[in-house]
């Protein structure tokens, strides 16, 4: 999938490049990503509250300072919608997540009830799959990426082809903030438009 001038330029803005290439992803390479995710999802999984939040925050923030040219990127790449409305599209998954979300405790013990010696116990399921669309791309990425965070999930993206390459940079931009905040490398990937086949059942 090529990209126009336009998004390749968005994409030199947001510090990132378009991950480029034409070759499909083999089952080994899907396994390998797998397995990069669970080890992330292991060592994720024993941060505390405190950790937890800090990436989440920062994910939120690096996220919505590029709202702009990823909305971009996005229109470029699919043709679809107003750039405008993927902008605010792209914010209000930021600050709308963050907002509700930023208190919320997710490790640990989030629930006691004393008279029946009942505690709820907030764990994280592990890796997560996480199939995002054409229409609103970036944002659902980041939504979903901000969700991960928050509970202590790693995430594999299988991304539309249509919207491969947008999807892929939303997703880099969301695990480098998470990386740098102290989460464990690898625990947000996403495939590129290079890795998707019409042969699905690698990823089954």
């Amino acid at each position: 999938m090529m990209m126009t001038s336009r998004a390749k330029t968005a994409c030199r803005r947001i510090g990132g490049r378009a991950w480029s290439g034409r070759r499909h992803l083999s089952a080994e390479g899907v396994a390998a990503m797998l397995a990069k995710a669970k080890a992330a999802s292991a060592e994720f999984a024993k941060m505390d509250q405190e950790d937890v939040d800090r990436i989440f925050v920062n994910i939120a923030h690096a996220a919505n300072k590029q709202r702009l040219p990823l909305a971009v990127a996005a229109h470029e790449e699919t043709g679809m919608g107003l750039m405008e409305d993927k902008v605010l599209k792209n914010g209000v998954a930021c600050e709308l997540i963050l907002d509700r979300f930023r208190d919320v405790k997710t490790c640990g013990i989030i629930e006691r009830d004393d008279n029946h010696g009942i505690e709820k116990v907030a764990n994280p399921m592990g890796v997560v799959c996480c199939i995002t669309p054409t229409t609103n791309p970036t944002s659902t990425a980041i939504a979903k990426s901000l969700f991960c965070a928050k509970t202590r999930n790693a995430a594999v993206f299988l991304p539309h082809p249509k919207a491969a390459n947008c999807t892929k940079e939303a997703v880099k931009i969301c695990h480098d903030a998470g990386v740098a905040a102290g989460a464990p490398e690898g625990f947000l990937q996403c495939l590129g438009s290079e890795d998707i086949s019409r042969d699905s059942s690698k990823f089954v």
